[in-house]
C-alpha cells in the first residue's frame, strides 16, 4: 500500500505519478488553444447537452454495423456514460475546454490506476516498471489519442486499466472487484469494438478467481467467503447502477439496443478477419520489432503478414514469458501471477482480433486497443525478471544507488512525453485529436449567426447544411454544437437521424429558414440561389484555387490521356514486363480524366504531369507547381479546407436548395 511506504518513497511515488500524468496534460496543452470538436466529437457534445433533459441519452452513438449486416439502421454503441461525464464540464467550461479536460480525467485516471494496481500487486519495482511502460504506451498512441473524445478512441486507456484490474482480481485481490467492475462497465459502453475483449477479461478473470480459490481451499474459509460476498455485492450494485440506463432502454425503448446487439452478433459481421488473422496480429504486436515505441502505428501494421523474424521472435517472447512465470510459480514468487495477466489479454486479443469485420474499417487502429494491455503485460514479465537483479546489484555496490535508480525511473517515465513534441508525426496534429478546424473559425461563424438571432432575423426552425465539405471533416457539426452552447438550436437534416435526438431534426412544415455552409475544399461549390452571405473565412490563403480549377477544367475537356513519345518511353522503362505495374499505371492515368478533382490533390499525380508532359490533356508546368505548393500546406495541417462561407436563406429558399435526403419532399415535388 502507498501509505506503508516510508515518507521519502512516497515523494518518489508522487514524482512518478506526476511524470506519468505529464503525457495527457501536455497533450491537452498542445491542442486546447485551437481545439474544437468536429464531426463525431461535436455530435457527442450535443448528446452531452441533452443530459438532464427529456432527451437524456441512454445508449451511445450509432456504430457502422449497418455496413456489415442487412439492416436499416446501425446498432448503437452500448452506453452513454461518457456523455454523463462530459455534461457538466461542457455546460460550465464549454466544449472546446470541457471535452479535452474530461479526456484528461479519463486517460490520466486509467494510467494512474494501472500503475497503482501493479504496485499493489507486485511492489515498488514492478510499479515503477509499469509506469515506464505505460508512458511508452502513451507515447506510441500519441497525443491526439489522449485528447480525442470520440468513442472509438476514448475506450483505449479504460481497456488498458480494465485488463490490469481484472488480472489483479484473477490473482485474488477481491478488494479491487468493484473498481474492476466499474472500469469494465465504462469501457464496454464506449464502443462495440472493445466489447469482445472486455467480456473475455471479465469472464476470464472471474473464472480464474473461482478456480484458484476452490483449488487453494480459499472458499472453504468463512472469512474469505464473507469477503467475496461483501465485495461481490458492491460490484453487482455498481454494475447494475452503471448499466441501468441501458437496461431501461432495452425494455422501455422502441427498439432495445441490447437486443439489436444480440441480433447483430448472430446475423451480422459474418465476414470477419478470423482466428488466423488474430494470430498474425499478436505476432505483429509482440514480435520483433515490437509495437511499443513507434511513432506512427496503424491497423495495417497489425494485419500485415509477419516476417520470419517476427514469427520466431513472437513465439520466443510469449514462450519465454510463460516459462518465466512457471519458474516463479515453483519458487512461490508473486510474479508468477503475471502469467495469468498475459494469458487473459492474449485470449482477449485473439477473440477481439478475430471478430473485426472485413471491410473499410479493419485498418483502424481503434479496433485493436487490446494490443496495449498485451504489450504492457509482456513487458512487465521481462522487466520483473531483470529489474530486481539490477537493483540488488547496484544497491550493494553504491550507497547512492537507490535514490539514483528512483531518479532514473522518473526520467524514464517523463522522457517519452518530453521527446514527443519535437517529432513530426500525425498523432501530433489537431486532426488526430478530433479537431479539423480551429476554434476561432467556428466562433467567427457562430458570431455571425448569433448577431442575426439577436436582431430577430433568424427563424425559429432553421436547417443547417453544408456543401462541398470533405468526408469526416465535420465542420458543420462543429458549428451546430457551438450554436447549441449559445442557446441557438439549429435543425439537422434527416440524414442525421439516430446521430442526434429527434427533436433536433428538421420538420418541413415548421421550416422558416436555412443556413448553408459552403466549404472550399479546395475549389468552392456554387452559391445557393437567393439568401445572403453572413460570414466568410479564409483558412489556407496559400492555396491557389484558380490554378487548381484550371487543371480540373483542362482534364475534363478530354475523355482519355494521350502520352507524348518521351513520357511513353519513360513509363515503358519504368514498368518493363511487369503486368501488375502496367495495370497500376493505367489506373493512375485514367484517374486524371475520370476524377480530376481528386487526381489534382494527389502529389504523385501532380509531380508526374509536371515532370512528364502529356499530349492530352496538356498542363502548364507552372500552374501544376502552384497547386503542388498549395497541397503541401494540406500535408502540414491535415485538412484540405481552404475557405468557408456561410449563407442565410429564408424558408422557401431552403426548401428549394435542400436535397431529398436532407428534407422530406411534398407529394409531387
Amino acid at each position: 500500500m502507498l501509505r506503508a511506504l516510508p515518507r521519502r518513497e512516497r515523494w518518489w511515488a508522487l514524482a512518478v505519478a506526476l511524470a506519468l500524468l505529464a503525457a495527457p496534460v501536455v497533450a491537452v496543452a498542445m491542442f486546447v488553444p485551437d481545439w474544437t470538436p468536429a464531426g463525431d466529437p461535436a455530435l457527442m457534445g450535443l448528446r452531452s447537452l441533452d443530459v438532464g433533459t427529456a432527451n437524456t441519452p441512454t445508449i451511445g452513438q450509432p456504430s457502422q454495423s449497418r455496413l456489415y449486416a442487412e439492416t436499416v439502421h446501425s446498432v448503437h454503441h452500448p452506453g452513454a456514460s461518457h456523455f454523463y461525464l462530459m455534461a457538466l464540464p461542457i455546460r460550465v467550461l464549454g466544449g472546446p475546454l470541457g471535452m479535452p479536460l474530461v479526456s484528461l480525467l479519463i486517460v490520466g485516471s486509467c494510467l494512474l490506476v494501472a500503475a497503482w494496481a501493479v504496485f499493489r500487486r507486485l511492489g515498488r519495482t514492478a510499479g515503477l516498471l509499469a509506469a515506464a511502460v505505460l508512458a511508452l504506451v502513451a507515447f506510441t498512441t500519441g497525443p491526439g489519442s489522449l485528447v480525442n473524445p470520440v468513442s472509438s478512441n476514448i475506450a483505449c486507456y479504460p481497456l488498458l486499466a480494465t485488463a490490469v484490474l481484472w488480472w489483479c482480481v484473477a490473482a485474488g485481490d477481491l478488494r479491487l472487484l468493484p473498481l474492476a467492475t466499474g472500469l469494465a462497465s465504462f469501457t464496454a459502453q464506449q464502443h462495440l469494438s472493445v466489447v469482445p475483449a472486455t467480456a473475455v477479461l471479465v469472464v476470464g478473470g472471474l473464472a480464474v478467481l473461482a478456480v484458484r480459490g476452490w483449488r487453494g481451499g480459499r472458499w472453504a474459509v468463512a472469512a474469505e467467503r464473507r469477503e467475496l460476498r461483501r465485495w461481490g455485492l458492491w460490484s453487482l450494485g455498481l454494475g447494475l447502477l452503471l448499466w441501468s440506463p441501458v437496461i431501461a432502454q432495452q425494455f422501455l425503448g422502441d427498439a432495445g439496443n441490447l437486443g439489436e446487439m444480440w441480433w447483430f452478433a448472430r446475423h451480422g459481421n459474418s465476414d470477419s478477419l478470423g482466428p488466423s488473422s488474430a494470430v498474425r496480429q499478436v505476432a505483429n504486436v509482440v514480435g520483433w520489432p515490437p509495437l511499443l515505441g513507434r511513432t506512427d502505428v496503424a491497423g495495417h501494421d497489425l494485419l500485415a503478414e509477419p516476417s520470419l523474424l517476427r514469427w520466431v521472435s513472437a513465439v520466443a517472447v510469449l514462450g519465454g514469458a510463460f516459462a518465466l512465470c512457471a519458474r516463479w510459480r515453483r519458487q512461490g514468487s508473486a510474479r508468477a501471477t503475471l502469467g495469468i495477466g498475459v494469458a487473459l489479454v492474449l485470449v482477449a486479443g485473439l477473440v477481439n482480433g478475430s471478430s473485426v469485420p472485413w471491410g473499410i474499417e479493419m485498418t483502424r487502429i481503434t479496433f485493436y486497443h487490446w494490443s496495449w494491455p498485451l504489450s504492457l503485460m509482456v513487458a512487465l514479465v521481462y522487466g520483473s525478471a531483470v529489474a530486481p537483479a539490477v537493483a540488488r546489484l547496484a544497491t550493494r555496490r553504491w550507497a547512492v544507488a537507490r535514490p539514483a535508480l528512483a531518479g532514473l525511473a522518473v526520467v524514464a517515465v517523463a522522457l517519452p512525453t518530453a521527446v514527443n513534441p519535437a517529432l513530426d508525426r500525425r498523432a501530433n496534429t489537431s486532426v488526430a485529436a478530433g479537431s479539423t478546424i480551429d476554434v476561432d473559425v467556428v466562433r467567427h461563424l457562430a458570431d455571425a449567426v448569433e448577431a442575426e438571432a439577436d436582431a430577430g432575423r433568424l427563424g425559429d426552425h432553421v436547417l443547417l447544411v453544408s456543401r462541398g465539405e470533405p468526408v469526416f471533416a465535420g465542420v458543420v457539426d462543429a458549428l451546430a454544437f457551438e450554436l447549441a452552447q449559445r442557446g441557438i438550436d439549429v435543425r439537422f437534416p434527416l440524414s442525421y437521424r439516430f446521430f442526434v435526438n429527434d427533436d433536433r431534426l428538421v420538420d418541413r412544415d415548421e421550416l422558416d429558414g436555412g443556413l448553408v455552409l459552403l466549404v472550399d475544399a479546395p475549389a468552392p461549390p456554387d452559391d445557393p440561389p437567393g439568401g445572403e452571405l453572413l460570414a466568410e473565412v479564409t483558412i489556407e490563403p496559400g492555396f491557389d484555387a484558380d490554378a487548381y480549377r484550371e487543371l480540373v477544367a483542362a482534364a475534363r475537356a478530354h475523355d482519355e490521356v494521350v502520352l507524348t513519345p518521351e513520357t511513353e518511353r519513360f513509363l515503358a522503362d519504368l514498368v518493363g514486363d511487369d503486368e501488375v505495374g502496367a495495370e497500376i499505371v493505367d489506373t493512375f492515368l485514367r484517374e486524371i480524366v475520370e476524377n480530376p478533382r481528386r487526381a489534382f490533390l494527389n502529389p504523385a499525380i501532380l509531380e508526374f504531369v509536371r515532370d512528364h508532359p502529356l499530349e492530352q490533356p496538356a498542363f502548364d508546368p507552372e500552374t501544376v507547381q502552384r497547386v503542388i505548393d498549395g497541397v503541401a500546406l494540406f500535408e502540414e495541417r491535415g485538412t484540405q479546407i481552404t475557405a468557408l462561407r456561410l449563407h442565410l436563406l429564408d424558408g422557401d429558399e431552403m426548401r428549394a436548395a435542400a436535397f431529398r435526403h436532407e428534407l422530406p419532399r411534398d407529394e409531387g415535388d
